[in-house]
């Protein structure tokens, strides 16, 4: 999710360019689905001006330049594994998975807790482990006010 703004984690896009056969009067938007080999169903069409037509389907979009007679052609697929990862990590799922996540990180916190009383002397919470909690704990609040 860090570098978001530089690729698309969940969608995989791909995108095409074709050439159009001259364009009839009526019913352009069958005859740019056949010409684009899409069969999936229109979901909604736009005419953003008189030159240009957009189809979208469930998965694919088709911008259709009607002057060029040249259509781009987008299609998403979801990516195999990051896509369900992102799904759960942002929450999308909401209700029970809500109560999931909190156990976790409630776990999570029990854990790195009682890790740093199980061990004893130079390695426990007064040694190794003192230090290296404490940096986990300053780093992020120094960057925070440093950043903010």
């Amino acid at each position: 999710m860090n570098h978001v703004h530089q690729w698309n984690p969940n969608y995989e896009i791909t995108r095409r360019t074709v050439t159009l056969s001259p364009l009839p009067a009526k019913g352009q938007v069958d005859f740019v689905m056949e010409e684009v080999r899409l069969d999936e169903p229109v979901r909604s069409t736009f005419r953003r001006n008189e030159k240009t037509l957009e189809i979208f389907t469930e998965k694919s979009s088709v911008m259709v330049d009607l002057a060029a007679g040249l259509a781009v052609v987008e299609t998403s697929k979801e990516r195999p594994l990051i896509f369900p990862l992102n799904f759960l990590h942002l929450n999308h799922a909401k209700k029970a998975w809500t109560w999931v996540a909190d156990v976790y990180a409630a776990a999570l916190a029990l854990l790195a807790l009682t890790g740093l009383f199980m061990a004893k002397g130079k390695k426990g919470i007064i040694g190794r482990a003192g230090v290296i909690g404490g940096a986990g704990l300053v780093l992020p609040v120094v960057f925070y006010y440093l950043y903010h």
